[in-house]
């Protein structure tokens, strides 16, 4: 479904800080720094809390693999993620 030229246009919220191309390809970001630093291919994003729920910070996008660490969580919280292959 697309979107017309007023909803295409509208201006960026002050809040919105940037983007970065997730895509999987060698052009990506995550795919760039994966071969230019030689990490391990892996990558976590963490989105935000969602309104009524407390949150301990404002997400988190990660290269290269574990550990992690995310409070309250104080062990190795990479053993918890969800993953896809």
């Amino acid at each position: 479904m697309g979107t017309d030229d007023a909803t295409a246009l509208k201006p960026i919220p002050k809040a919105f800080g940037g983007s970065i191309g997730l895509a999987n390809n060698h052009l990506s970001v995550p795919s760039q720094l994966v071969s230019m630093y030689k990490l391990p291919p892996k990558l976590s994003l963490c989105l935000p809390s969602t309104e009524g729920m407390k949150s301990y910070h404002n997400g988190d996008f990660r290269i290269g693999g574990a550990p992690f660490s995310y409070l309250p969580y104080l062990k190795d919280a990479s053993k918890i993620f969800s993953s896809t292959p």
